[in-house]
């Protein structure tokens, strides 16, 4: 057990990664669950995968059971595989973080988690490691329990998407995207105001975040994509 001041979400998962002593990285957290047998059958498929293509830029995530807390539902989703940055620009679908495990090199390639951010920390993690080449597969079993509490303030939202803007969108930011992904991320981080404005009870605010985010990638859903599948 390591201790340490709280730091966040990002400075634990740096503390986690740099004094682990194996080959791959998984996390676990707080109000989430692994399901028997998670890790088993999603080592066995990435070191298959390993086998057949040498490549350790790989994100490897699994099924996950989505419960919301508020209506005690629940909804098994398998995330859609990728190697298209722009798609990791465009959502979390990525996520959750307590179904991905990665080798401990690419985590070193990719570099820190960013402990500036409070919100939409594996976003910005894994858009950074789909920059440098990983893609997404996705091991055939349902792996965790995603627990979906109460959504957080439309000012600490807009907070962390105002910060990812500066990092990836703006004109002067230091990691500018090219033009189609700052456009997906842009509809996206409307997508995140729309969803804090809804939970606040705020429908107009919910519907002008919504149109902004159709305006900027034109669609027929919420979603950018369809990054799920049932289970």
């Amino acid at each position: 057990v390591i201790a340490q001041v709280n730091r966040g979400l990002a400075g634990a998962r740096n503390t986690g990664i740099a004094a682990a002593r194996c080959d791959w990285i998984a996390f676990l957290d707080s109000d989430d669950y692994w399901l028997p047998g998670k890790l088993a059958a999603q080592t066995a498929f990435a070191e298959q995968d390993q086998r057949r293509q040498r490549n350790t830029d790989v994100l490897y995530g699994t099924g996950f059971v989505r419960y919301k807390v508020s209506d005690q539902t629940r909804r098994a989703l398998y995330p859609v595989e990728s190697e298209d940055y722009t798609d990791f620009a465009g959502a979390c679908w990525v996520m959750p973080g307590s179904t991905i495990m990665f080798s401990k090199e690419l985590a070193e390639k990719t570099g820190a988690w960013d402990t500036r951010l409070r919100r939409s920390v594996d976003l910005d993690w894994y858009l950074r490691a789909a920059l440098a080449g990983a893609r997404l597969r996705v091991a055939p079993v349902v792996g965790a329990v995603i627990e979906i509490g109460a959504r957080p303030s439309p000012a600490a939202v807009d907070a962390a998407c105002r910060q990812l803007a500066a990092k990836w969108i703006d004109p002067d930011a230091p990691h500018r995207l090219p033009h189609e992904a700052r456009r997906r991320l842009a509809a996206y981080i409307d997508i995140e105001r729309a969803s804090a404005a809804r939970s606040a009870g705020n429908h107009l605010g919910t519907a002008a975040y919504l149109m902004r985010s159709i305006a900027k990638v034109p669609r027929t859903s919420v979603h950018l994509k369809r990054w799920w599948q049932p289970a």
